[in-house]
């Protein structure tokens, strides 16, 4: 009886020592794992050191247990007893384990310690300021835009005309909708009738429009249509006029070319005395010609000098204007926009009606985005150029380059148009005179052939000496 529960009492003693040490090892396997996942995921600040993997033999041994926690390797020739923890038999098994349990760190052996990696430098911090952006390139003077093309004597075609539209069917009787039959719902309140007389009213002019032009093409139809009437009933008058003048002149020309070759044998001259009128003919021919040629460059030079004088006064114009932007009107318009930018943002008050001051942000956001994103130089020559692209555009040494060159520009644009104006001028004068010579010379020609045979003494008392 005696050894019986001696033997149940160290069965019961063995059974706990057992279970003891299997909670106990779990345990520290639990802190050892929490530790590993801690040291995964810290090891840049700190590392932890591994913990020893736990290895019980019985109760009796927790010593040693606490000597290998402490880093103390104690040697053992026993068999390590298996963890059998709460979660079942199972989890013992790597198989079963998860991706991520399986992905930890196998810790080293026992008594080992790692050896530790060195932490990484710290930035030394730089007192230096950042690097300022590269300014963008001072934009380029803008080419004068090209002059309006000449006007050509050849009349434009007129637009085609366009198709006058259908009409609409007309509405079905049968159908219950009443706003295709013409009949406009009546307005309720005094508003709605005057937006209704305003919308008839406006539809009234726009109908109105479209018959101006019919209208003013039908009274050009109607006077075309009378004065062809007019001209039908006097055609066989003028036609007889007409034919009775053709005929006198074709008799008169037939006479006179008849009358010709007699007169001329009638004439007793020398073949010298021929060849000395045709001499004095051909020379005040000459002269004439020479006046004439004269009075036509002239003309050519003063139509020259015009189209040059044009294109010197658009020279001026462009500089001036781009002197004068300069000069006041750009700090103007950008003083105006940044009054207009205070009042803005006054008016952009969240206390108050909040779609107003989102409107009033929109337009703040419009005045403050630079239209230059890549160096381009036409978007700086522009009338209306906002507080961005102001910036963006005219540094103090761009706005400085850009103020001389127009100023240069206009100087030398202002004294070529000068000379070009005083150079016309007097073209002018001349082409006035070398037209009266011409036209003189063309009015006298007779006059001077018959003083020139008289001057060469063609019929006097010597030439019909051999």
């Amino acid at each position: 009886m005696t050894c019986a529960r001696h033997a149940g009492f160290r069965t019961a003693h063995l059974q706990f020592a057992h279970c003891a040490t299997a909670r106990a090892h779990c345990r520290v396997t639990s802190v050892r794992h929490i530790a590993t996942r801690a040291h995964s995921h810290d090891r840049a600040s700190h590392r932890l050191q591994p913990l020893p993997r736990l290895r019980f033999v019985s109760l009796a041994n927790r010593a040693s247990h606490l000597a290998r926690f402490m880093h103390t390797p104690v040697p053992t020739t026993r068999k390590p007893v298996p963890c059998i923890s709460q979660r079942g038999i199972g989890d013992m098994n790597p198989q079963s384990q998860s991706p991520q349990e399986q992905s930890h760190p196998k810790d080293p052996p026992c008594g080992e310690k790692p050896e530790p990696k060195p932490c990484p430098e710290p930035e030394e911090p730089s007192d230096q300021d950042p690097p300022c952006p590269e300014p963008k390139p001072c934009p380029e003077p803008p080419e004068r835009p090209c002059p309006p093309p000449e006007p050509t004597c050849e009349e434009p075609e007129p637009p085609p005309e366009e198709p006058e539209p259908c009409e609409p069917p007309p509405p079905d009787p049968c159908s219950g909708d009443t706003s295709q039959q013409g009949e406009p719902q009546k307005p309720g309140t005094p508003a709605e009738q005057l937006e209704s007389l305003r919308k008839s009213a406006e539809r009234g002019s726009r109908e109105l429009q479209k018959f101006e032009p019919l209208k003013a093409k039908l009274a050009d139809v109607t006077a075309r249509i009378a004065a062809l009437e007019k001209m039908i009933e006097s055609q066989p008058a003028a036609t007889a006029t007409y034919t009775e003048f053709y005929r006198a002149t074709e008799v008169q020309r037939s006479s006179i070319e008849c009358s010709i070759p007699t007169i001329r044998c009638q004439l007793g001259l020398t073949d010298k005395q021929k060849q000395c009128i045709a001499k004095a003919i051909a020379s005040v021919e000459a002269r004439v010609k020479k006046a004439q040629d004269a009075r036509d460059a002239q003309n050519a030079e003063v139509v020259r000098l015009d189209k040059r004088q044009a294109r010197l006064q658009r020279d001026l114009d462009w500089a001036q204007q781009w002197a004068d932007y300069f000069k006041t009107k750009l700090q103007a318009q950008v003083t105006a926009q940044r009054e207009d930018l205070k009042k803005l943002l006054q008016l952009a008050d969240p206390s108050k009606d909040q779609c107003e001051a989102w409107f009033y942000l929109r337009e703040m956001e419009a005045l403050l985005r630079s239209a230059r994103t890549e160096g381009q130089s036409e978007v700086c020559y522009v009338e209306n150029i906002n507080i961005a692209t102001f910036l963006d555009c005219w540094s103090p040494a761009c706005y400085t380059t850009a103020y001389e060159h127009w100023v240069v520009a206009l100087n030398d644009a202002e004294s070529a148009q000068k000379i070009g104006a005083i150079e016309l001028s007097e073209a002018k004068k001349r082409a006035e005179e070398l037209a009266a010579a011409a036209t003189e010379a063309e009015t006298l020609r007779r006059e001077w052939i018959l003083k020139e045979i008289k001057a060469r003494d063609c019929c006097g008392p010597m030439s019909k000496c051999p």
